[in-house]
């Protein structure tokens, strides 16, 4: 039998390169400490990033865009279980 998954356990994250850089990422921090709780590589060729969030917590979060080391965007995501 196969497991369903709520789409709840995942985000996904849109964006758009302009430019081809060597190291894009998106970081999940707790929003309250800025604790790092996940840094997802980027791929400069898609658009989109699903984010798997079934091993995080409840609470606020933000994901950070960055590029090269600079933070481009902050989101602010709020996970309730």
């Amino acid at each position: 039998m196969k497991k369903v998954l709520s789409a709840m356990a995942f985000a996904i994250l849109d964006y758009l390169f302009l430019v081809n850089r060597s190291l894009a990422l998106a970081e999940l921090l707790e929003a309250a400490w800025g604790k790092a709780i996940k840094k997802i590589p980027i791929e400069y060729k898609k658009d989109s990033k699903t984010i798997d969030l079934r091993n995080v917590k409840a609470g606020s979060y933000l994901v950070s865009l960055q590029i090269d080391g600079i933070i481009l965007s902050n989101k602010k995501l709020e996970i309730i279980k």
